[in-house]
């Protein structure tokens, strides 16, 4: 995904795990790419689910690689997304070249990071955190 000035939207370097039977992804922070957002080591939960206009979102691509992004519109042909750091940037993204689209539910400390993805989840809406960081 490319902005305006021809810079990535996403310059980080993460890995992203396969779905967990929940459909929760995790993607661990291999640098600092996106901070102060996310940090080097911090494990993020993406979750199945509806987005909305603000929302971090984790975009799997046609092609099998992904893009951390704040979601501003989609329409039937293309999604807008900014720099998750540098309101403004932003870009889009044909919506031939994406497989799908999670919200990033949760960022957790790499202390927390072992914990159940669905378990973390429950229990930070239960305590009525809808987009939490654990730390």
């Amino acid at each position: 995904m490319i902005d305006d000035n021809d810079a990535p939207l996403c310059a980080a370097a993460f890995f992203v795990g396969p779905p967990g039977a929940d459909g929760c992804r995790r993607i661990t922070m291999m640098d600092n790419g996106l901070s102060p957002r996310y940090r080097t080591g911090e494990t993020l939960i993406a979750a199945p689910g509806q987005v909305a206009p603000g929302d971090d979102v984790l975009v799997a691509h046609t092609d099998g690689g992904f893009s951390v992004v704040r979601f501003v519109s989609a329409s039937r042909a293309e999604l807008a997304a900014d720099n998750v750091n540098i309101t403004g940037s932003i870009g889009t993204l044909p919506l031939a070249e994406i497989e799908g689209i999670q919200r990033i539910a949760a960022s957790v400390h790499p202390d927390m990071a072992q914990l159940p993805a669905g378990a973390i989840l429950e229990s930070l809406e239960a305590a009525g955190q809808p987009n939490p960081t654990i730390h």
